[in-house]
């Protein structure tokens, strides 16, 4: 995921960080890596950052584009105190500006695991999509109509897939109970703490309708902030992520081992 930069923020920046022909502030190439391990860890002088040009400006707009939000973040952070330490060219509005950015950068948000897209089913394939970009441009908030819509509809066909009735008025934690039923009874997953944190998600399966119905654009609501959004996203996304890869697994093994023969059928 990448910082998401837009063009006027880029612009601000490189101002306050005097990156015109292709400096940034008063470092050499040396202690410009040098600053950049030490505050975020990373090589500058890596090839990967040199994608758009070499010099040291071009460095850093390549870090910007392929450097998660919190890490641009953090760097910016050093960048912008060191400009007001060393720099006479520094403006007050503008490096405060400049902070805002940076602090916006830092909650932005960080999905611990995209919404599986791999659907035969042509609704959901859509709205994992939609969620999925809400996420990469940093909206959670906006993303939870959709994930709770797609969380019944994906539940509904898990249930259907594995012959558990469905009906119309069925809600996410609804079918989420009606799947950990069936997990228990088939005995398909091999440890039993696994079982317990999916009977535990039911209840959070249910406060999820609420936040749907009062805390999401489905609604004329004030949606949830982003940081409670982000956990909310992240719990209900590891959930159905999980499911859908056991149910993969299980189908993938249903057809590499089929039923064995009983011996009654044995022919002698």
């Amino acid at each position: 995921m990448n910082s998401t930069l837009g063009y006027k923020d880029r612009r601000l920046l490189e101002d306050v960080l005097q990156m015109r022909g292709g400096y940034v502030l008063d470092f050499l190439d040396r202690t410009f890596r040098e600053f950049v391990e030490d505050a975020v860890g990373r090589n500058i002088d890596d090839p990967r950052y040199s994608t758009g040009g070499t010099s040291k400006a071009n460095r850093l707009r390549t870090f910007w584009n392929i450097e998660p939000p919190r890490v641009v973040a953090t760097l910016l952070m050093r960048l912008l105190q060191h400009a007001e330490e060393t720099s006479t060219e520094c403006d007050a509005a503008q490096l405060a500006r400049c902070r805002d950015i940076a602090a916006r950068l830092s909650a932005a948000a960080q999905v611990e695991e995209p919404l599986a897209t791999l659907h035969e089913d042509t609704t959901l394939q859509a709205l994992s999509e939609s969620v999925n970009q809400e996420l990469r441009a940093n909206k959670p908030g906006n993303a939870l109509d959709r994930l709770h819509t797609y969380t019944v509809r994906f539940l509904s066909r898990t249930c259907e897939a594995n012959s558990l009735p469905v009906t119309e008025n069925d809600t996410a934690n609804g079918l989420l109970g009606k799947y950990c039923k069936h997990i228990e009874r088939t005995a398909s997953l091999e440890a039993a703490m696994s079982v317990k944190i999916l009977k535990y998600a039911i209840s959070v399966f249910e406060a999820f309708n609420s936040v749907r119905n009062d805390k999401s654009l489905a609604h004329p609501n004030p949606v949830l902030n982003a940081r409670e959004a982000l956990l909310v996203c992240n719990y209900v996304i590891l959930t159905l992520n999980f499911i859908d890869s056991h149910e993969r697994d299980r189908r993938q093994q249903a057809r590499a081992d089929p039923d064995p023969v009983s011996p009654d059928d044995i022919p002698f």
